[in-house]
């Protein structure tokens, strides 16, 4: 009764090419936070881990606020937060909240990288469909969550509705799964396992014996470039508690930084058009 994916795997033909050019490496980049872009970067495409650069990141509920518990909202945002909070403490990108959007506001679409978690099933508007089209196919990453336990009905609806919105999104843009777009796997040797910090798969979930657990992250491909992440993962830097060692996972905050460099570098995304039309 699952939903059913193409059954092929995500080889990442275009994000192994290029970062972005460094030949801008004299540029301060915070001189041109005009407030114009939500984003911009420079990375040595001879070192990974020479990257700087900023980013104004939107939260985004798929779920209105007033279809969500109060503890849910909360934690989304202050996992967000965490995960903000060691992107600048770990890498040379100074990260800020800029606010909350909805799926078509214009900061959304101009936004390279949005987390999105849904707990229930939900169902978008023509409108909100055209804008997930638009902006996954204009370079921008989704990171779909499927906040579900083992036990929740919510179990197969939750899965089903993210699928939904990617088809109805994609379809908006005339675009065909299994000629233009399919969903998959991702394979340990992705680039997104390995664009900052390394990894050979998914870090264990302190959370394995309450949700359900896939062992991999499955992704969406729209003409060979890697869109959106799904994963039902309990991921720590969304659940944990900062004081606590146990739940608070460097590898998963590490992981979720990878997702967010990935979305900022790879090629064809929101911030490495934008620093090619800059050049």
């Amino acid at each position: 009764m699952e939903p059913q994916a193409v059954a092929q795997m995500i080889e990442g033909k275009k994000e192994a090419r290029d970062a972005v050019d460094m030949s801008l490496e004299m540029l301060n980049v915070q001189a041109l936070d005009t407030g114009r872009y939500q984003a911009m970067i420079i990375q040595d495409p001879t070192d990974k881990r020479s990257i700087k650069g900023y980013l104004h990141l939107v939260l985004v509920h798929v779920l209105p606020l007033n279809r969500m518990t109060v503890t849910n909202a909360l934690h989304t945002d202050l996992g967000i937060k965490r995960l903000i909070d060691s992107l600048n403490e770990w890498t040379d990108i100074e990260a800020n909240i800029a606010g909350r959007g909805d799926l078509t506001s214009p900061e959304t679409l101009q936004t390279p990288w949005i987390y999105t978690l849904a707990y229930r099933a939900f169902e978008l508007t023509q409108a909100e469909n055209e804008a997930v089209g638009k902006y996954t196919t204009s370079g921008g990453f989704l990171f779909c969550d499927e906040g579900i336990r083992v036990r929740n009905a919510t179990y197969i609806s939750v899965p089903r509705a993210f699928r939904e919105m990617f088809a109805s999104g994609f379809e908006t843009q005339d675009l065909t799964e299994g000629r233009d777009w399919h969903t998959g796997k991702v394979p340990p040797n992705h680039p997104l396992f390995h664009c900052y910090f390394d990894f050979q798969g998914l870090p264990g979930s302190y959370f394995d014996r309450q949700f359900v657990q896939s062992g991999y992250l499955r992704g969406a491909v729209v003409q060979g470039r890697l869109v959106a992440i799904l994963s039902n993962k309990a991921i720590p830097w969304l659940w944990g508690v900062p004081d606590d060692p146990q739940l608070r996972s460097e590898r998963f905050l590490q992981l979720g930084i990878n997702t967010i460099i990935f979305a900022l570098t790879q090629e064809g995304s929101i911030t490495h058009r934008l620093m090619d039309s800059i050049q």
